[in-house]
């Protein structure tokens, strides 16, 4: 009866998991925190749950939520963990985390900031299945501009498509900013390699190339045996 897809729940192989009360919760109502731990335990030997509160501003829930902040709009699910914190081993974890200067001066990624300081008090105060502190290592977030869309009523395209159920009073011609899901901890391990995202593109800041460099710098230290390929 646990609705829960592959995004939401990050294992570090152990017995513990992560998972995000902001999806969590609203997908499975009937179901208390205790209910789908229980089920996790049954179904996945989950011996410990440890329960983050709210996902990156980038990944905002259906509806009305769609829009972050201004004339910005997202579509996402409201929290899946591996757009945030990842374990990258048993008792590692990659958390992204902007820094207080962007907070300062990007609307976005303030949402983001503050949903992170509340997610890493809870992670500093956790221990694993064997009552183990954690490590936390942040993550930058990247830097993406936000993609510009004309609503044209005769030949809705995506991101048009996907909201304009939700915002009715949107008209032809007017136009929206469309921020993706945006994060380079939707990472894949392969026994030799590790795939991470990259962002950088003409147009792009010389930070969000610097961004791009770092995080491949700290990927290689924490997988020094695995070749890390950026796509």
């Amino acid at each position: 009866p646990l609705t829960l897809e592959g995004g939401e729940v990050e294992l570090n192989g152990k017995g513990t998991a992560l998972l995000v009360d902001s999806f969590n919760l609203p997908r499975n109502p009937y179901l208390s925190r205790k209910q789908q731990d229980s089920l996790l335990n049954l179904s996945l030997g989950i011996k410990k749950s440890i329960w983050l509160r709210e996902g990156v501003a980038e990944d905002p829930g259906a509806g009305t939520k769609a829009k972050i902040v201004d004339n910005i709009y997202g579509y996402g699910v409201g929290g899946h963990v591996d757009e945030f914190a990842r374990f990258v081993n048993a008792n590692t974890i990659f958390l992204a985390m902007p820094s207080s200067k962007e907070a300062d001066t990007d609307a976005i990624k303030k949402i983001t900031f503050d949903r992170m300081k509340v997610n890493a008090e809870i992670l500093n105060k956790s221990t694993d299945q064997d009552g183990k502190p954690f490590k936390i290592v942040y993550i930058p977030v990247p830097d993406v501009i936000p993609e510009l869309h004309v609503v044209d009523t005769a030949n809705l395209q995506f991101p048009v498509t996907a909201l304009k159920s939700d915002f009715p009073s949107w008209k032809q011609g007017d136009t929206i900013r469309f921020m993706p899901a945006v994060s380079y901890l939707n990472f894949i391990v392969f026994n030799q390699l590790v795939l991470i995202p990259k962002y950088w593109r003409p147009g792009f800041s010389e930070s969000c190339k610097r961004k791009d460099e770092d995080v491949r710098k700290i990927f290689s230290v924490y997988f020094p045996d695995k070749k890390i390929i950026q796509i």
